[in-house]
């Protein structure tokens, strides 16, 4: 599909979430601990470039939200 084939839409406010969960740094690394600046590593070598920035943004801003597979309590 080219590029001119995508239309146009309306720009939409981001949604609230109830209960956000926020990261305590502003800027720079988000993991403290080794396990999660691996995982981040590995998430970032499979380049997904924006997607991993937008959702440190989102995170920094309080509108991320825990994410629990079933049967986890």
């Amino acid at each position: 599909m080219a590029y001119w084939d995508y239309y146009w839409y309306r720009p939409a406010r981001p949604k609230a979430v109830k209960d956000g969960i926020k990261t305590k740094s502003r800027g720079g690394s988000i993991g403290k601990t080794w396990w999660s600046q691996r995982w981040i590593g590995v998430l970032e070598s499979f380049n997904m470039g924006a997607r991993l920035g937008r959702g440190r943004s989102y995170a920094r801003r309080g509108r991320a939200f825990k994410r629990w597979g079933r049967g986890i309590k």
